[in-house]
C-alpha cells in the first residue's frame, strides 16, 4: 500500500526543484551573448506531454469501441427473424463497457492507483468480449 502522503510531499519537494532549475535555466538563456538554445527534459514535463497525448487518443477509443460495435451488431444480426443476434451484440458492448467501469471503480475504492497499463484494457476487454461473443453465438447456432 502506498503512503500517499509521503507520495505527495515528495511530488510537492520535486516540482518545487523543478520550477528553480527551469528559472536557472531560463534566466541563464535569456543572456543575448548566448547563442545556444536550451532544453530541460523534466518528469512534470514528460508527464504534461504524455497527458495531452493520452486526452488526444481518447477520441479515438470512442471511435474504436463504436466501430467494434457496430460491426459485432451488423455481422451478429441477420435478416431471419429466428436466427437475429443484434441484441447479443448491443448488450454484449454495453457487458463489456459496464466490465471496465466497474472493475476500475472497484480498484479505486480499494485504494489503489492507476497505471499506464490502464489506458490498454479498453482495447482489450473490447478484443476478448466480441471474440466471445462471437464464439458463443456459432456455438448456440
Amino acid at each position: 500500500m502506498i503512503d500517499r502522503e509521503r507520495f505527495e510531499a515528495h511530488d510537492d519537494w520535486y516540482l518545487k526543484y523543478e520550477e528553480k532549475v527551469m528559472d536557472a535555466v531560463i534566466k541563464f538563456a535569456a543572456d543575448p551573448a548566448r547563442v545556444n538554445r536550451y532544453k530541460v527534459f523534466t518528469e512534470h514535463g514528460l508527464m504534461q506531454a504524455f497527458e495531452a497525448d493520452v486526452n488526444n487518443d481518447l477520441m479515438l477509443v470512442n471511435f474504436a469501441v463504436m466501430t467494434v460495435a457496430a460491426y459485432s451488431v451488423i455481422f451478429l444480426g441477420s435478416c431471419s427473424p429466428i436466427h437475429i443476434r443484434a441484441c447479443l451484440g448491443c448488450c454484449g458492448i454495453a457487458t463489456i463497457m459496464l466490465s471496465f467501469i466497474v472493475g476500475c471503480s472497484v480498484m479505486y475504492l480499494a485504494g489503489q492507483l492507476g497505471s499506464d497499463i490502464n489506458t490498454l484494457l479498453p482495447f482489450m476487454l473490447v478484443g476478448i468480449g466480441v471474440d466471445d461473443m462471437f464464439v458463443i453465438s456459432n456455438a448456440i447456432d
